[in-house]
């Protein structure tokens, strides 16, 4: 068991749920969490185990919001012991594991799957996608307008990564990162075209956030920007037997940052590594952006922009 959420709902009994490496929260009923409250979307929020210990808590676009510690989350959100999550009519108490107090009573749920963490080195392909200018719409956009804006941005997101066969590992802020496992397959590079089928989809739908942002708000506008990177990278496998989390490191994924950092640069929507370029086939049209440096490389890193 990772974590705990203590759920308290008046007329109630408290009772304990456990955490795993995700955890989701609304009205549908494949929710790990089911709220029969109107007042809960369908699809409400989700927890996710990030790396080995850091818990993250997305709203995912829901109607009336979800509020940690009497604040609307607006972007994923980082939890820590003692912090409390109230959607609906429900309050949730989130503990590590080991802070967990002893007064709420188990009811039997998932908290009791076993966890194991076993790592690997395999070939991936990581995408880093990114909200242009996140501060200055936070700065003047009311929390309630830009949270079911970025929320369902969010879940548009995931959607969009399962859809093409990835794994979200992580949000950083206003920030997503997914990989794609290659397989051991020869000729295989379906580890490359996910993600860049995902990056284009991804930054055509950014079109409608945008128009739905900048026709309430005209000075302000939706964009976001991908970065793809290609190569070995150590992945450590944890959770329940039941259900898995995959998480990424690796010098792979601190190149994919750091191209994603050369988008504003050099005004391009999604770059892409040479390595992304050399195995993704004829399906899009490349712009050779050269040889750029980039933070921690002490070579430079040839890099190609999706002609869109």
């Amino acid at each position: 068991m990772n974590a705990e959420l203590i759920l308290h709902v008046e007329g109630q009994t408290p009772r304990t749920l456990g955490v795993g490496p995700v955890f989701s929260i609304g009205r549908g009923p494949s929710n790990d969490l089911v709220i029969n409250d109107t007042r809960a979307s369908r699809n409400h929020a989700v927890i996710r185990l990030q790396g080995d210990k850091a818990y993250y808590l997305v709203d995912l676009g829901s109607s009336n919001g979800t509020i940690l510690n009497g604040r609307r989350v607006t972007i994923p959100s980082g939890l820590k012991s003692g912090d409390e999550i109230q959607i609906a009519n429900h309050r949730l108490l989130f503990q590590h594991a080991a802070a967990a107090p002893e007064t709420a009573q188990s009811d039997g749920h998932p908290e009791e799957m076993r966890t194991q963490v076993e790592f690997t080195s395999e070939t991936v392909s990581i995408l880093v996608v990114d909200i242009r200018n996140y501060t200055g719409l936070s700065e003047a956009i009311p929390a309630e307008d830009l949270s079911k804006i970025v929320g369902k941005w969010f879940q548009e997101v995931g959607l969009i990564i399962e859809r093409h066969n990835g794994s979200i590992d992580k949000f950083i802020g206003d920030a997503v990162m997914a990989f794609w496992l290659k397989a051991h397959t020869e000729g295989d590079n379906n580890y490359v075209m996910g993600p860049l089928r995902s990056a284009v989809e991804m930054v055509n739908l950014s079109n409608d956030f945008h128009k739905q942002l900048s026709s309430r708000y005209p000075n302000f506008g939706f964009r976001v920007v991908c970065a793809i990177n290609a190569g070995r990278a150590i992945l450590g496998s944890m959770g329940a037997d039941q259900r898995r989390d995959f998480t990424a490191v690796g010098d792979c994924v601190n190149v994919a940052f750091r191209i994603e950092s050369l988008c504003k640069e050099l005004q391009r929507f999604i770059i892409v590594s040479d390595e992304v370029k050399n195995a993704a086939g004829n399906e899009f049209e490349f712009e050779d952006l050269g040889f750029q440096r980039v933070k921690g490389k002490s070579q430079d890193v040839r890099v190609f922009a999706i002609k869109i």
